[in-house]
């Protein structure tokens, strides 16, 4: 039993369960519970959901890859699909490329000759978004904003891969709206708070490596 506990790292789905139940109860007794507890409460919940996505990517080893997947796809954040989130952040870990402005998904660096040619705003908003208060407030949709751009960048260059995660994100965002909305009676003015209070730590750490193995190359320039 003990050597299962570690093997299917029960603990983790057990922690999973509760976070399940804990955004189930914020949602039903939702009328009940003060907006600042459910902002903050709900914030915490979509965050650590977040991070239980983040830890299918890297542990969960001896579950078979489908199932990772559905213990985590309840679309709670609401913003991006999981798909999407465990291909850009796998491609992140491809350690030859870490901190690669062009083939780290999560870089911070920006290639010299883009950051000489950048304009006053497209320099000073990456350092803004470095400082919490910033981050806290504007980082939501600084991360929609790219979000957008990138992915409408792909279909107009002809890249339908995303479309299908896009569409079957949508359905479940129908369901789990549906939940919230029809039989919860949530109203729409109180779903920004607990959905968007990822600005913190958004799903993806979005954390390049403290070391560079590319800091001495004069082509490249760190924004953070």
């Amino acid at each position: 039993m003990k050597l299962d506990w570690d093997r299917y790292e029960l603990p983790t789905v057990l922690l999973g369960l509760v976070l399940y139940a804990c955004w189930l109860a914020l949602t039903w007794w939702h009328a009940s519970i003060p907006f600042v507890v459910l902002l903050l409460a709900g914030g915490y919940v979509t965050q650590w959901h977040f991070s239980l996505q983040h830890e299918s990517i890297h542990g969960l080893r001896h579950w078979p890859a489908w199932l990772r997947s559905v213990f985590v796809w309840p679309p709670i954040g609401l913003w991006m699909p999981y798909p999407i989130y465990h291909r850009s952040h796998s491609t992140h870990h491809v350690n030859f490329n870490i901190t690669h402005p062009q083939r780290d998904t999560e870089s911070y660096y920006q290639l010299r000759d883009t950051w000489a040619q950048a304009g006053p705003w497209q320099r000073r908003l990456p350092l803004l978004n470095q400082t919490l208060w910033f981050r806290l407030v504007f980082g939501p949709f600084l991360r929609l904003w790219k979000l957008a751009r990138r992915e409408t960048g792909r279909v107009r260059n002809g890249d339908f891969s995303n479309v299908r995660h896009w569409v079957t994100h949508a359905l479940s965002l129908a369901v789990l709206l549906s939940w919230v909305l029809a039989i919860c009676d949530m109203p729409w003015s109180a779903l920004p708070g607990p959905a968007c209070r990822w600005a913190c730590c958004a799903p993806s750490p979005n954390i390049a490596g403290a070391t560079s193995p590319w800091s001495g190359s004069p082509s490249w320039s760190r924004t953070r």
